[in-house]
């Protein structure tokens, strides 16, 4: 799922996914919803019970073998969104 090219981990499917919940919790919060915040699954790449580690649902890349870890392009977005307090089209 995820690659690592030049330092960042190319996850454009997952930007989109926090693209489109930021966009709904917005469309609640604006017809008066009481939303209090949004909440990222999990911040870094780990082990889900179900699936072990196939699965990467993290903002931060984790290399199992090293632990090393790297920002990937959906948390670098993430956190212009967190920066820019909205979202960026």
């Amino acid at each position: 799922m995820a690659s690592i090219s030049t330092g960042a981990c190319v996850t454009c499917a997952a930007s989109k996914y926090f693209q489109d919940h930021l966009v709904q919790a917005h469309r609640a919060l604006r017809e008066g919803l009481p939303i209090q915040g949004y909440l990222v699954w999990s911040l870094v790449d780990n082990f889900e019970w179900a699936l072990g580690y196939q699965m990467r649902f993290g903002l931060v890349y984790v290399d199992f073998q090293s632990l090393s870890r790297t920002v990937k392009d959906s948390g670098r977005w993430f956190s212009r969104v967190i920066r820019e307090n909205g979202l960026l089209f």
